[in-house]
């Protein structure tokens, strides 16, 4: 079972093998992906647009209602970003679904990425504050992989649309192409 989120203009898609990734006390399981570019040929007339794709666990504390007067009730403990498109220096190696998704997908618009999470950095934990409250987020720390577009590396958008992106007055065309939750275990 393949995870596929898509960007809303269609510009890119993000695959991931899997949303579990397993502690084993010495190292974690690395998180794979693959990234496709849909329309090669706007990147290649936009040469300053590139992809970014970033990891962030975030500790949550509180729920989104109560996110008032700029006090915000959640907390990121980790955060890694890299360029995947286009691609700087040598590409990592691959995993086993990456090879597959490449060959599946087309080399030429494919492009792996893999993040090494560090140890001790703690699990996936969830706690929801109300029973059979399914209106906010839960408390409790998540993982969340995001990719998108943009003229340079900044915090990823936190909306689809890109705005609220400190890089947005700078690039109003950031991209977004979705974020997948991933559990640590």
């Amino acid at each position: 079972r393949v995870f596929k989120k898509m960007c809303l203009d269609g510009k890119i898609s993000t695959y991931i093998g899997t949303r579990e990734f397993v502690d084993h006390v010495g190292h974690i399981d690395p998180i794979a992906a693959v990234l496709l570019i849909h329309e090669m040929d706007w990147f290649t007339e936009n040469k300053e647009y590139k992809v970014y794709a970033e990891i962030t666990a975030t500790f949550r504390y509180g729920r989104d209602d109560l996110d008032v007067l700029g006090i915000n009730f959640k907390k990121d403990l980790y955060t890694d970003a890299m360029q995947v498109y286009p691609v700087k220096g040598v590409a990592s190696c691959t995993t086993k679904i990456q090879e597959k998704l490449l060959k599946k997908l087309g080399a030429e618009r494919a492009f792996p990425f893999t993040f090494d999470l560090p140890a001790g950095i703690p699990s996936s934990v969830t706690l929801q504050p109300v029973k059979n409250d399914t209106s906010s987020k839960p408390c409790g720390v998540e993982y969340c992989l995001k990719t998108y577009i943009a003229k340079r590396h900044a915090r990823a958008p936190r909306k689809k649309t890109g705005s609220g992106s400190p890089d947005q007055e700078d690039n109003p065309r950031t991209r977004h192409s979705g974020s997948a939750t991933l559990h640590r275990v």
